[in-house]
């Protein structure tokens, strides 16, 4: 089914900063409100949603109603930023998105994404470049993205079915006998 999108909310930013290798409270969303972070830290957005193939629709029995599901495989693209004041090597945006993109495809990495419904199908390479804050001091941001797969389904509202269907087919013999034969289709 559909992941929780307020779990994987929270276990992503969770997540990122954690494969990052920055302290907890080093990570946000792009659209939550400015809060003071010192640097380094980590930005998400999601970028962009895409279906991979087709969907497709299931039905289930309950209490004598079919049920429909309809749903199918998604992409999901998710832009991490990593900002930092310092420029040397170890700390530097580069560094740190670097360590990320190492970290993200680690097993423990991949275990965690699984567990909040979500696949991972690549991590691009970062782009980095400059940016001045409020104050005018510049610092260095580099941003990665990510590729995510997971399962969106939509239950519908369940429908009546035919149980059973009954018809009676007569043959009639080249001698002019009748032949009847009932027949019935049961789901």
């Amino acid at each position: 089914m559909t992941p929780t999108w307020s779990a994987v909310r929270t276990a992503l930013v969770t997540w990122a900063v954690a494969r990052s290798g920055l302290e907890a409270n080093a990570g946000s969303w792009a659209d939550e409100e400015l809060a003071v972070i010192q640097t380094p830290s980590v930005e998400l957005a999601v970028v962009g949603m895409t279906s991979r193939g087709t969907d497709e629709t299931v039905f289930e029995l309950v209490a004598d109603q079919l049920v429909p599901t309809t749903g199918g495989h998604r992409e999901l693209v998710l832009q991490v930023a990593v900002d930092s004041d310092s420029q040397e090597l170890g700390d530097s945006a580069t560094a740190i998105a670097e360590r990320f993109r190492t970290r993200a495809t680690g097993p423990v990495s991949l275990e965690q994404l699984e567990a909040v419904g979500l696949g991972l199908l690549g991590v691009g390479a970062p782009v980095v470049y400059g940016v001045r804050d409020a104050g005018g001091r510049a610092h260095s941001r580099a941003v990665v993205e990510l590729r995510l797969s997971f399962v969106s389904a939509e239950t519908d509202d369940p429908i009546d079915y035919v149980d059973t269907a009954s018809a009676t087919g007569t043959l009639v013999r080249p001698d002019d006998t009748e032949i009847t034969v009932p027949v019935i289709a049961a789901l």
